[in-house]
């Protein structure tokens, strides 16, 4: 909750940043994040157009999190330029940002309809009160993601997918433009994947903008139109049989990828997820 806070207390009262007639969506040049003597990103170079559906892929450590953090404007990037629509990613109101649920202090004390309200919070203004308007646009919010009769759930008492689908609900009644979702899958079953990608599918039918970082090679295969590989440096990007690889994923993986024999042929089975890593 931190993080989002701390966004929110440079993003409200200040100039809004307008969009550039004509400019990609995200740009990124040369971008390079450095942690004392660790490199996160190593000069990341790539454009993203309105509409795209991007799975963001690579190893533990590979910087994914980080990347969606400079995106977001949580943190800023060492060397390079990040641009939504032209410009920096500060004073965009545009950018829905959905970190990991581990990193979520679920006991904060909000119900589900307060939560989602926050995504208006810098249109409304920190200190002032939702109008009609904002109120409309929750109950929308809340009414597409399934979550209308949880309106006054304390957040705390979720389950994981119904958790993930909040975050969804706050960028939707943000209006966001870029929804970027950090490892939205983790922890769930099958059904609750399921509904978070019928949800992502409505998003995509209006125009919506969506990066999602994955471990699941076959997932980001299966239900996104581009792949971008990560490993501190852009290993791959665009359609997935091009992205993924042997080549490109010996690269990425090395010693954390098996080749396992399977009636069907060779499979390649990549290092597990631990909760909390990039």
């Amino acid at each position: 909750m931190s993080t989002f806070l701390q966004k929110l207390s440079r993003t409200v009262g200040h100039h809004f940043s307008p969009h550039v007639h004509g400019a990609p969506i995200l740009r990124l040049r040369d971008v390079r994040v450095e942690y004392e003597q660790t490199v996160a990103l190593d000069n990341v170079s790539f454009e993203i157009q309105r509409g795209d559906r991007v799975a963001v892929v690579g190893p533990n450590g590979a910087g994914k999190s980080t990347l969606f953090k400079v995106i977001a404007g949580v943190e800023r990037a060492s060397a390079g330029t990040v641009e939504i629509f032209g410009n920096e990613p500060e004073g965009h109101i545009c950018i829905g940002y959905v970190p990991q649920r581990s990193q979520i202090d679920w006991n904060f004390p909000v119900n589900v309809a307060d939560m989602v309200m926050m995504g208006r919070v810098s249109k409304i203004g920190l200190f002032r009160q939702p109008r009609r308007e904002d109120r409309e646009h929750v109950r929308r919010a809340l009414e597409q993601v399934g979550l209308t009769d949880l309106a006054k759930r304390r957040i705390n008492r979720l389950s994981g997918g119904q958790q993930q689908r909040i975050f969804i609900a706050r960028a939707l009644a943000q209006e966001a433009e870029l929804l970027l979702l950090d490892e939205p899958f983790m922890g769930l079953d099958a059904a609750a994947q399921q509904s978070i990608f019928e949800i992502l599918e409505r998003l995509g039918t209006r125009g919506v903008t969506i990066l999602v970082s994955l471990h699941d090679l076959n997932m980001a295969s299966k239900h996104f139109g581009k792949v971008m590989l990560l490993r501190s440096r852009l290993l791959g990007y665009g359609a997935a049989a091009g992205v993924i690889t042997a080549e490109h994923l010996v690269a990425a993986y090395g010693a954390h990828l098996h080749m396992v024999k399977t009636a069907d042929g060779a499979l390649m089975v990549s290092d597990t997820h631990c909760e909390g890593c990039e």
